[in-house]
């Protein structure tokens, strides 16, 4: 046998081997590319639900003007009064992104670069995709665990409240960090149920509340369990806490703010009402909602 013939016969399973391996590789890489826009993204911060969605500027909910006699399609409530239906919202993560769905209505928050003053900014509704990606938004939780809601067509952009008119649009430049762009998220199904109110309420009902005395003598109780932190601000008692709503009082109305911690005899610890966000009355009044 000639040499060369030789040579070639001893390496060629070898140089088989390796153009071998060399190919499931790449076939592998391949596959894993293909693959990953279907199954494979990053677990997001929200979870899949029903949610009450509330800014962290105002006591409130995020809902649909309609609903409401107000022209904004999309319009943040403030008038105290119960939920409506249109207040409720389901988030899908997916891998281009998050969608909100209202749902009463069926309908998706969509991103625009239009603005119509009356009636949206940068932000509207739409029955069904429009093809565009318009709807699908990043949620970016922040260090006080509130989140900012920013679209995915142009980041430069976050959910954003105005103020007077309550409509909820966007906002480009302000990287999603003031107090009307923070969002704070409530399952439906965790949604306090209102329980019975005591008679007369005592104010310390609520053992462990910060507890604020009034000039006129009241006091309010808020359970420590909610609050996140009270401070002096604008010639205010601002009391905030951590799912998104906030209190305040006219300082001049306040003697003083002090967070308590008061153990009571274990039987009337155990007849306590369930704790919830609420403002006590000690004088025999009721509870504020």
């Amino acid at each position: 046998m000639r040499p060369d013939v030789e040579k070639s016969f001893i390496f060629a399973p070898q140089k088989l081997k390796t153009n071998m391996r060399k190919r499931f590789i790449n076939l592998l890489f391949i596959c894993i590319i293909l693959c990953l826009p279907a199954f494979v993204y990053a677990d997001g911060p929200i979870e899949d639900g029903v949610y009450s969605i509330a800014c962290t500027k105002q006591d409130g909910y995020l809902g649909l003007g309609a609903y409401h006699s107000v022209d904004a399609y999309i319009y943040y409530v403030t008038d105290g009064q119960e939920q409506t239906v249109d207040g409720y919202w389901i988030i899908t993560n997916t891998p281009s992104g998050y969608t909100f769905r209202n749902e009463a209505t069926n309908e998706l928050l969509v991103f625009t670069y239009d603005r119509e003053d009356q009636y949206y900014k940068y932000m509207t509704l739409a029955s069904e995709p429009l093809g565009d990606q318009s709807e699908y938004w990043n949620i970016i939780e922040g260090a006080d665990g509130a989140y900012s809601i920013q679209s995915v067509v142009d980041t430069d952009y976050y959910w954003n409240l105005r103020a007077g008119s309550n409509m909820m649009g966007t906002y480009k430049g302000s990287n999603g960090t003031s107090n009307n762009e923070r969002m704070v998220f409530q399952k439906k199904a965790d949604t306090p149920i209102p329980t019975p109110d005591p008679d007369p309420v005592d104010a310390y009902t609520f053992p462990e509340a910060l507890h604020v005395y009034l000039s006129d003598g009241r006091i309010e109780a808020y359970p420590l369990t909610f609050v996140t932190d009270h401070i002096e601000q604008e010639g205010q008692l601002v009391i905030q806490t951590n799912i998104g709503q906030t209190f305040s009082y006219d300082l001049t109305a306040v003697d003083s703010a002090i967070p308590d911690v008061r153990r009571l005899p274990l039987q009337q610890e155990e007849q306590r009402p369930a704790l919830r966000l609420c403002r006590w009355r000690d004088g025999g009044g009721h509870r504020l909602r």
